[in-house]
């Protein structure tokens, strides 16, 4: 589960199709929602608002709902607002490089496996579209080399979208 004080820490415009999406995918669970829409009472007294910090944790069906409501109000894309739980996930990852190479190549797998390969994903799966064996990938080397492209991309990520969302 990713909290939603990282997405703010990275500097993200939280919306409420960002909320939508991480819940509908299990990113975000429902107290954090519900949280951040107490939060947003201050400054709204719109009646989905006012329902959704309200609702219980555990009625996730409302909650989905009432965050597909509110994600319908704004002009915002279902493709930014992912990019920013994607690069929230990367960034987590990277904060702490595994001393272990054969894990820190594992753990950047696995981030990557579960976001289904992106076609912009700066990993390289051994195996997956090349021939490199297993002896050539799992090195000391090839973690560092993997490593470094994924802050590379995560720092070009990070900025398209603070520039993005000024817009």
């Amino acid at each position: 589960m990713i909290k939603l004080n990282e997405i703010k820490r990275m500097e993200f415009t939280i919306t409420w199709r960002l909320l939508y999406l991480g819940f509908t995918q299990e990113y975000f669970d429902g107290k954090d929602v519900i949280d951040y829409a107490i939060d947003k009472l201050r400054e709204s007294d719109d009646e989905e608002v006012c329902e959704l910090a309200g609702t219980g944790e555990y009625e996730k069906d409302r909650i989905r709902e009432l965050l597909q409501e509110l994600m319908l109000q704004e002009s915002t894309q279902d493709e930014v607002e992912f990019r920013k739980i994607r690069a929230t996930a990367v960034s987590r990852v990277l904060q702490s490089k595994n001393e272990n190479y054969i894990d820190g190549l594992m753990e950047l797998t696995e981030l990557w496996v579960g976001f289904d390969f992106p076609n912009d994903s700066p990993h390289t799966f051994q195996g997956r579209y090349n021939e490199i064996t297993p002896e050539e990938y799992y090195t000391q080397e090839n973690y560092e080399n993997l490593f470094n492209k994924n802050i590379l991309w995560l720092n070009k990520e990070v900025s398209y979208l603070k520039k993005y969302q000024g817009h």
